[in-house]
């Protein structure tokens, strides 16, 4: 795989190779995986005659293998990772899985890495709203840049996977460790223009999340997906600790496709002179499709049905209700 992605004018690009090696060693399956990436920030023209072009550098290697032992498959790689930032970061992977039940219950456990870098792309797709200097923006007073670091966990995790009938499975998963560098939002108070900064801690994180989806009928069908974090007594920044995601697709021969979605964020801390708390909210989306053909389809997407306007990031309320529609010819 290759590609090269620009952003806003120059202002970042990134480079990426990555490649996948199978093949079987005296009868055991080795994978090598390898990727490179090179990220380049503050190339604009519109750039700050004082701030140099960036460029950050990171090559992965992970050769791992497939064995059964003990009536456990297990998956053994060695990572070696290196960021020009940070230097070499070699960690093992170790992912087992044991049937417990045939075809019905399934066990996982294993260490793991996982690491990426936060770039201007990557915390604008989560928050819009993020400080953007040296992106082709004006030049206000008192004015800072973004800090852009890399984030990585090394965790440990457990799966139980249940298959409780046709169509009806439930999962759940806990997953522990440390997180370095990871990334939060608050507001930029030390200038007029209100963006929001990313901050970043080293932390121990527990994670829990839960899935389960059904097929009532043959045109209904049931999903929901929970996440909840937890931090110790660490304080986060417009994060909350819980997410509950709901939706009932209704599929009527693939003709007519309509899904309600129900989702839930727990309350939120902001916070940078005193504590401000974002209330609860809960959101109902409505996706809608009409294929009248295999070359014709319309959709409608409406948003916010019950119009909330509480805060979604502080001092930037939800829009309230919206909504779109497209037609689609092929």
């Amino acid at each position: 795989n290759f590609f090269i992605s620009d952003f806003n004018e120059m202002s970042e690009n990134r480079i990426h190779f990555s490649s996948v090696f199978d093949k079987k060693v005296k009868g055991f399956p080795v994978t090598f995986e390898m990727s490179f990436d090179n990220y380049l920030n503050y190339n604009s023209q519109q750039k700050l005659s004082n701030l140099k072009s960036k460029s950050v550098q990171m090559i992965a290697f992970m050769p791992n293998i497939n064995f059964r032992k003990y009536g456990v498959d297990f998956n053994f790689g060695l990572g070696l990772d290196y960021a020009s930032e940070v230097g070499f970061d070699p960690f093992p992977r170790i992912i087992g899985t044991k049937e417990l039940v045939k075809d019905i219950l399934i066990f996982s456990f294993g260490v793991q890495d996982d690491k990426y870098r936060n770039t201007y792309k990557v915390l604008s797709d989560i928050n819009p709203y993020i400080h953007t200097l040296s992106t082709n923006q004006s030049i206000i007073e008192r004015d800072t840049l973004l800090d852009l670091r890399t984030t990585e966990a090394k965790e440990i995790f457990f799966n139980l996977c249940n298959s409780l009938g046709y169509n009806d499975i439930w999962s759940a998963t806990i997953t522990y460790g440390f997180v370095e560098n990871l990334p939060y939002f608050d507001n930029n108070f030390n200038s007029a223009y209100n963006r929001f900064l990313v901050y970043y801690l080293d932390l121990w994180q527990l994670k829990l999340s839960s899935s389960y989806s059904r097929e009532i009928s043959q045109i209904l069908d049931f999903n929901i997906n929970a996440e909840y974090y937890n931090w110790g007594s660490a304080k986060i920044s417009h994060m909350p600790n819980l997410v509950i995601d709901a939706s009932f697709p209704i599929n009527l021969r693939d003709k007519i496709i309509c899904i309600p979605e129900l989702k839930y964020f727990g309350s939120e801390t902001a916070f940078i002179r005193h504590d401000y708390v974002l209330s609860s909210r809960m959101l109902l989306d409505l996706s809608f499709q009409y294929n009248y053909s295999s070359n014709l389809s319309i959709s409608l997407s409406l948003r916010n049905l019950t119009n909330s306007q509480k805060e979604l990031w502080r001092d930037y309320k939800e829009i309230g209700f919206s909504g779109n529609m497209s037609v689609i010819y092929s």
